[in-house]
């Protein structure tokens, strides 16, 4: 069971790598777009920078979920 649970871990800990290289790159694209629509004052390059805010968000939220679970996992499996 142990050896289960530190695979998942594993696969878990390879997740969180990826939304954390998802976060940089969605960050480094909201960047872009924001020095692409400097001085603009249409409501739609606005609304764009508070999508890329909202998923940057939401990506920070899901890396979070996903150490709390390995970090629970890790500790369930030395009370075994």
């Amino acid at each position: 069971m142990r050896g289960q649970i530190g695979l998942a871990k594993e696969q878990a800990e390879r997740g969180a790598q990826a939304l954390q290289e998802a976060e940089t790159q969605i960050g480094q694209a909201q960047q872009a777009f924001q020095e692409a629509a400097q001085g603009s004052n249409q409501s739609e390059a606005s609304d764009v920078n508070n999508m890329f805010t909202h998923a940057l968000q939401k990506i920070g939220e899901a890396r979070d979920a996903v150490m709390a679970a390995t970090s629970n996992a890790e500790s369930y499996a030395g009370r075994l």
